[in-house]
């Protein structure tokens, strides 16, 4: 949960164009500048990694090597590789096409596909 100033959440209203600088933000308004506002910090975020290798390369041919162990080159070739450094660590993101997609949960959670 994040909790904001309010100057910081007339300053984003401002920013969006919801109200001129100086004027009151109306709370019809508040919850758009609110909402921008998280969304900014959401991205700022980085996600936990699902895996955690020891040694990741990327090489000029568009090829991943996990731990020295190659994904599947058709992966890589519709989107671009996100690369995002955090110190000594570093995230990958890549998108994957799929036809169908099914998603394991828990078993008190209802699971499904789409």
């Amino acid at each position: 949960m994040y909790q904001f100033a309010e100057p910081e959440i007339t300053a984003k209203a401002v920013q969006l164009g919801l109200i001129a600088d100086g004027e009151a933000l109306p709370a019809n308004l508040r919850s758009k500048a609110v909402k921008a506002l998280a969304a900014a910090l959401q991205q700022q975020q980085p996600a936990e990694p699902a895996l955690e290798v020891g040694h990741l390369v990327l090489t000029p041919d568009r090829r991943v090597l996990l731990d020295g162990h190659a994904l599947p080159l058709q992966v890589l070739d519709a989107d671009p590789i996100h690369v995002v450094l955090h110190g000594e660590v570093a995230t990958i993101r890549l998108t994957v096409a799929a036809r169908t997609i099914t998603v394991h949960q828990k078993e008190n959670q209802t699971s499904g596909q789409a």
